[in-house]
């Protein structure tokens, strides 16, 4: 039997390739993984948040889902291979989504560009989380 781990998270979010590392490790991962959405689970933290085993939200919990950010630079040719491997890591993403949420493709493709944030309501509305916690007792 495995100890559950429990990731508490707060984050504006951060680098993509490190996401998909993060969630392919947590996805994989035999030791349940719990994560806790204490505040804001934005961008990439949103996908962290979405890959545990089960996922709680604190009451006034935000995620942000969005087509994220990015920036090349070089010259075209350069510029158009990176811009082909970020598409790649996108549809990646988008698929993960799909995979451990209740959103289908078409919500997601509307939504996602537009900088969707779900409230924690929200959030279990689209199976983002499993559930919103009402005592601390309920996660330690």
């Amino acid at each position: 039997e495995r100890k559950p781990i429990k990731i508490f998270i707060d984050s504006c979010g951060g680098d993509a390739f490190g996401t998909v590392t993060l969630i392919n490790t947590i996805s994989m991962s035999k030791t349940p993984v719990y994560t806790i959405n204490l505040r804001d689970a934005l961008s990439a933290a949103g996908y962290v948040f979405m890959s545990g085993h089960k996922r709680f939200s604190f009451p006034q919990s935000t995620v942000l889902i969005h087509s994220g950010s990015v920036g090349y630079s070089g010259d075209k040719n350069k510029v158009d291979v990176m811009r082909k491997h970020y598409d790649k890591i996108e549809k990646s993403l988008d698929d993960f989504v799909l995979s451990k949420t209740t959103i289908d493709a078409k919500t997601l493709k509307t939504k996602a560009p537009k900088e969707w944030y779900l409230t924690a309501e929200d959030a279990i509305k689209y199976g983002v989380s499993d559930r919103i916690i009402e005592s601390l007792d309920e996660i330690l």
